[in-house]
């Protein structure tokens, strides 16, 4: 039925439609251009997953010494699954506050749900009002949000600022209190 048609890409989704029914594009046997530097790419944005793209564009030169666009690097980043995300945020973790943390969790992991409904997290946060996030990104893979390459530690906040303070337990939450 479709033998006689000739697939030219010029041609308007009226002849695609008469053709063949559909008015999807054709797939082409097109050259498919991939740079030799595209390993370099992801090697770099691995040991620095905070580069942006239109830094690794410049660069970079693609095929027969042509420039490349930022696009071009973040298709071939997503093609190795590396993809832009706002980083995970906490806040700097000496050794010593690391080890602290695990070993009250080694001495809590054994507690039964009756020990725990008598314990209350608190805790409070600071919320700047003028402060921008500086639109950072950072690159990663499926499941390396807390990897540490991928964390941005933050540190005391500048300018006007709200303090707010809560709490939860097993069966109660507190009310939220702003902090004067």
């Amino acid at each position: 039925m479709f033998s006689t048609c000739n697939f030219e890409p010029h041609k308007p989704v009226s002849s695609k439609w008469n053709c063949t029914g559909s008015s999807k594009d054709w797939k082409t046997k097109g050259y498919h251009n991939k740079s030799r530097h595209d390993p370099y790419m992801v090697l770099q944005h691995l040991r620095d997953r905070f580069r942006t793209a239109p830094r690794t564009a410049a660069e970079t030169v693609g095929r027969l010494n042509n420039p490349i666009t930022s696009q071009t690097v973040r298709n071939r980043l997503a093609e190795r699954q590396l993809h832009s995300h706002r980083p995970n945020r906490c806040p700097i973790l000496t050794a010593r506050n690391r080890r602290n943390r695990l070993d009250w969790s080694r001495r809590h992991r054994r507690w039964t749900q009756r020990q725990w409904s008598t314990v209350l997290f608190s805790d409070e946060s600071r919320f700047c009002l003028n402060r921008s996030d500086g639109r950072q990104r950072v690159w990663q893979r499926e499941g390396e949000r807390n990897a540490d390459c991928c964390v941005r530690e933050v540190g005391h906040f500048g300018g006007p600022n709200v303090l707010v303070w809560g709490g939860i337990s097993m069966n109660y939450r507190t009310p939220l209190v702003v902090v004067e």
